[in-house]
């Protein structure tokens, strides 16, 4: 929009708009360049923002890719951010695999680098690759099926990129932290 009464009309449209959108609970707020953005809680906004330990190319390209996306305004480039990090999640289980047979050596690896020896914690960091590999593989997020179950709001997408996002940083700081491809 071009406003007549310049700067001062525009800010008080915003304001206006950011209000009606703030009143009504909507996740979303327009800037000063009249551009609608997705309003991300503080403790979101600081994960996304915490640095992931470099590994791969591919793997950090797909984690910076789908943090950028998943703050999008676009449900559907939030939707792509969300199957960007179940990509990485997928390329991580399989740092130390030679090739497709070797990955379930490749995830026990991973579990063991970062379990230090603590049976309990290793069976804890299982059981939550397990629970992300489910839903990844019934909720629509990476191919879209019939019979799948879709995600049904914000909260769940958010959710569950969070965890995923998560469970790599440990994954990847304990790959690093053993030198690797050991």
């Amino acid at each position: 929009y071009d406003f007549v009464d310049g700067t001062a009309k525009k800010e008080e449209f915003t304001s206006e708009v950011n209000q009606m959108l703030e009143r009504n609970n909507l996740n979303y707020y327009l800037d000063g360049n009249g551009k609608f953005s997705r309003v991300i809680s503080a403790d979101f906004t600081e994960l996304l923002d915490l640095p992931v330990p470099t590994v791969e190319i591919g793997i950090d390209n797909l984690i910076q890719d789908s943090k950028k996306l998943i703050r999008s305004y676009e449900e559907v480039n939030r939707k792509l951010g969300l199957e960007k990090i179940i990509d990485a999640f997928q390329r991580t289980k399989s740092l130390y695999a030679q090739n497709q047979d070797d990955v379930l050596a490749s995830v026990k690896k991973l579990q063991e680098n970062v379990s230090e020896g603590h049976e309990n914690f290793q069976s804890f960091v299982d059981s939550i690759m397990l629970s992300i590999n489910k839903i990844a593989n019934i909720a629509e997020i990476r191919h879209t099926e019939v019979y799948q179950d879709a995600l049904q709001s914000e909260k769940q997408r958010d959710y569950l990129f969070q965890v995923t996002l998560m469970t790599i940083n440990l994954l990847l700081k304990g790959y690093n932290e053993t030198g690797g491809n050991q």
